[in-house]
């Protein structure tokens, strides 16, 4: 078992990705484009990039073609996003 001060720790780091997440899954559920733009401009959120793209997403769904192009941009050629970005920068090229 760990000791008692380990377990705190493993909590500290923990919780506050945890909120981040569960703010994720709710602005996607809610379609929220607000709430996954704040939750992108996070630089330490670990799903920045899934939250860009699905952004950009649900602009285009809205028929924001623009803007949800310029939302793609912002996803780097590492990201594991980025094969889901180049397929949504397919459809947009005949928008």
């Amino acid at each position: 078992a760990l000791p008692i001060s380990d377990d705190s720790k493993i909590e500290e780091i923990n919780t506050p990705f945890l909120k981040e997440l569960a703010k994720y899954e709710i602005a996607l559920k809610n379609k929220n484009i607000a709430e996954l733009n704040n939750l992108s401009m996070q630089n330490d959120f670990l799903l920045k990039e899934f939250a860009i793209f699905n952004k950009a997403l649900l602009l285009t769904n809205e028929g924001k073609y623009t803007e949800a192009k310029t939302a793609l941009t912002l996803i780097p050629q590492t990201s594991k996003a980025y094969e889901l970005s180049n397929l949504l920068n397919h459809y947009l090229l005949t928008k």
